[in-house]
C-alpha cells in the first residue's frame, strides 16, 4: 500500500498539470498579440521572436505557425514561408488568410499557377473574401490579360463591395480598355473609399485625364462628353447613355469649372428622366446628396484636383470657407457601398 503522502502528492501533481498548461497557453497568446503589436511598427526580427516563442509553448496551435510564416514572407523569405505553411493546406482548420499566403508565396517564387489554383480554392472557402479576387486579377493583370483581369476586379467589387483595392484596379483596367464609364465611376468610387494617400492622387489625375479626353466642344460651342465608344447593355447603362447625350455645358475658362458643370447637367438630367422604377446606382444616389445640400462644386474641385493643381488652387483662394463646410460634411457623411448596386452586375 502507497504512504499517505504519496498519494496526496501524486493528486497534487494531476491537477496542476492542466494549470501549467493553461498558464502555457495564456503566455502563448500574450506573446502573439506582442508579436502584432511589432509587426505593426514593422518590427520584424521582435516580432519573429515573439511569434517563436508562442509557437514553441503551443505547438498544436496553426495560428503561431502561421504568424511565424508571415513575418518569412516579409522579409522575403518565400522558399522558408512557404515550407513553413504548405503542410497547413490539409489541416482542418485552415482558414482563408493561410490559402492566402501559401498562394503569394507560390506568387512571389514564379509558380503562378500553383497560385491562381490556390486563389481560386480561398475563393470557395470564403467567396465574399474580396482580396482573393484582387489577387486573381492582379496576376491576369500581370499577363496582360486585361478583360480577364477586370472581370475579377468587378467581382471583388460585387462580393466585398467595402474592400478599396478592387475599385482601384478595376478602375485602371477598365480604362486600358477603353471602358471609359464604368472605369470613371469605379474611380470616382475608389476616391470616396480611400483617401489621402498616392494612390488617390494618382486615380485623381487618371480621372481629370480620361474626362477630358471623351469631352468635346461642338459647333454649337457648347461641352459634351462622347459616349459612342461605350458598351450599353443594362437598364442603367442605357439611362446613362441618353442622359449624356443630352447634358451639356458653356465652356469656362477654368477646365475644372467646365467639367464640374458637364457632370451637374448630366445628374440634374439623369434626375429629371427618373421614374420610381428607374435602375438606381450607388455613386449617382451619392451625387444626387451632394448636390442637395449645394457642396457640388466643391466636391467635383476636390475629386480632380490632382489633375489640375493650379485650378484648384486658384478656385480655393477664393472659396476656402465654403470647402471647409464641404470637407466637414463630406467626413460626416461618407459614401455607404454595402447593400447598394456597385457594379455593371
Amino acid at each position: 500500500m502507497k504512504p499517505i503522502h504519496y498519494f496526496f502528492f501524486s493528486i497534487i501533481i494531476f491537477l496542476s498539470t492542466p494549470i501549467f498548461a493553461q498558464t502555457e497557453l495564456l503566455e502563448a497568446r500574450k506573446l502573439s498579440r506582442q508579436g502584432t503589436a511589432a509587426l505593426d511598427t514593422s518590427d520584424l526580427a521582435t516580432a519573429m521572436r515573439y511569434f517563436k516563442a508562442a509557437q514553441q509553448l503551443d505547438t498544436g496551435n496553426i495560428i503561431y505557425r502561421y504568424q511565424v510564416a508571415s513575418v518569412y514572407f516579409l522579409e522575403n523569405n518565400f522558399k522558408q514561408s512557404l515550407k513553413l505553411v504548405q503542410p497547413l493546406l490539409t489541416h482542418r482548420d485552415v482558414s482563408p488568410n493561410i490559402i492566402r499566403l501559401i498562394a503569394n508565396n507560390y506568387d512571389h517564387i514564379g509558380q503562378q499557377e500553383k497560385a491562381i489554383d490556390l486563389y481560386k480554392k480561398g475563393i470557395e472557402l470564403a467567396p465574399t473574401d474580396g482580396k482573393f479576387y484582387n489577387e486573381l486579377g492582379t496576376i491576369y493583370l500581370m499577363r496582360k490579360q486585361n478583360d480577364l483581369a477586370a472581370e475579377y476586379f468587378e467581382k471583388g467589387i460585387d462580393m466585398d463591395p467595402a474592400l478599396a483595392i478592387n475599385y482601384y484596379w478595376a478602375c485602371k483596367s477598365l480604362l486600358q480598355n477603353h471602358d471609359y464609364w464604368w472605369g470613371l465611376l469605379y474611380g470616382e468610387l475608389f476616391l470616396n473609399m480611400e483617401r489621402s494617400t498616392s494612390r488617390t492622387q494618382e486615380i485623381s489625375k487618371l480621372l481629370y485625364k480620361y474626362y477630358n479626353e471623351i469631352t468635346q466642344q461642338g459647333q454649337d460651342n457648347l461641352v459634351r462628353l462622347r459616349v459612342t465608344s461605350q458598351k450599353w447593355q443594362t437598364k442603367f447603362e442605357v439611362a446613362c447613355q441618353e442622359s449624356w447625350r443630352i447634358a451639356a455645358t458653356k465652356p469656362h475658362d477654368s477646365q475644372l469649372l467646365s467639367l464640374t458643370e458637364l457632370r451637374r447637367s448630366f445628374l440634374r438630367t439623369f434626375k429629371e428622366k427618373a421614374t420610381k422604377k428607374s435602375p438606381s446606382y450607388v455613386l449617382l444616389d451619392f451625387w444626387a446628396e451632394i448636390d442637395e445640400n449645394d457642396y457640388w462644386e466643391a466636391y467635383n474641385f476636390w475629386l480632380f484636383n490632382e489633375g489640375n493643381p493650379q485650378e484648384f488652387e486658384n478656385w480655393l483662394e477664393h472659396n476656402a470657407p465654403m470647402f471647409g463646410r464641404f470637407i466637414t460634411w463630406f467626413v460626416q457623411h461618407p459614401l455607404e457601398a454595402k447593400g447598394k448596386k456597385v457594379t455593371r452586375h
